[in-house]
């Protein structure tokens, strides 16, 4: 009885308005107006609550999608790392291969040069007995001549530095061409060694100032002509030496390489070429 008494009441007020005229405006009815007010609220949070959620979810996927990003350039850089690694290490097992090759091929000419000269002496002595009787005299008077050999051998002043691990290759992506090697020391007398390196890249086909110096510096006679202007280098036991230069997309025209290590003084310590393979 007092809930119904209390609503009649409820549906009873009116709210008064009053107009610019002065006039009065009577509204009636609040419950409804208040359920059509709630009923809007409620709306407007379900909105923005479905709006914040659906925010959210993007955001949580493109943070995923820049990580998945990240993470592809990190191995796209290591497997670029690991394709120059391997490239070195191929260019060096080939070089190797060459050079064995070539020294193989060296020794069985020798053999075999040896064998003819000691067959056809033997026939000459065979036939020609009496003649080397009579001769052996004068050859006992002659004096003894040491050997070319042994002489251009005491001749040669000893190496005091070798290069080891030589590596050429051109980087496909940037078309930078790099060279690498090892400077060591081999003197056991010298406690240091320092100087200056340069690389000079070649191909007896094409005239000198057609080949690349590393660093770049006029050549006189195939060699660098500012021994200073070199790489420098000061070592106890070894040093890797590392030269690079780019915008080189035809480097495939050279096909040998003379390393130049030079004193600080401008002398000539040691000259090496390498086959380049490419």
């Amino acid at each position: 009885m007092l809930l119904s008494k209390l609503t009649k009441k409820i549906e009873c007020w009116t709210l008064l308005f009053i107009e610019d005229h002065g006039k009065t405006i009577k509204i009636r009815k609040i419950r409804e107006l208040a359920l059509i007010s709630v009923f809007a609220l409620v709306v407007a949070v379900t909105a923005a609550i479905s709006f914040y959620i659906f925010y959210k979810s993007t955001l949580e996927k493109n943070k995923t999608l820049q990580n998945s990003l990240e993470t592809s350039k990190q191995q796209v850089i290591s497997l670029r790392h690991d394709k120059d690694i391997l490239m070195a290490r191929m260019v060096v097992a080939e070089s190797r291969i060459e050079t064995i090759f070539a020294d193989t091929q060296e020794k069985s000419i020798n053999k075999h040069s040896g064998k003819s000269t000691d067959r056809s002496s033997f026939v000459k002595t065979e036939h020609n007995m009496a003649d080397v009787k009579k001769n052996a005299l004068s050859v006992k008077k002659q004096p003894e001549k040491k050997p070319i050999l042994s002489t251009s051998i005491q001749s040669q002043k000893p190496l005091i530095a070798a290069i080891k691990d030589f590596i050429f290759f051109c980087e496909p992506d940037s078309d930078a061409l790099k060279v690498q090697f090892t400077i060591k020391k081999i003197d056991p007398n010298s406690k240091s060694i320092s100087g200056y390196i340069f690389v000079v890249l070649k191909n007896n086909e094409l005239s000198q100032d057609q080949w690349l110096t590393l660093p770049s510096v006029p050549l006189i006679s195939e060699k660098p002509s500012q021994t200073d202007k070199g790489q420098y280098f000061s070592i106890t036991r070894f040093k890797t030496i590392k030269f690079k230069k780019k915008n080189q997309a035809d480097s495939n025209r050279f096909n040998n390489a003379t390393v130049f290590v030079y004193s600080k003084k401008g002398k000539l310590l040691l000259e090496k070429n390498f086959p380049l393979l490419i």
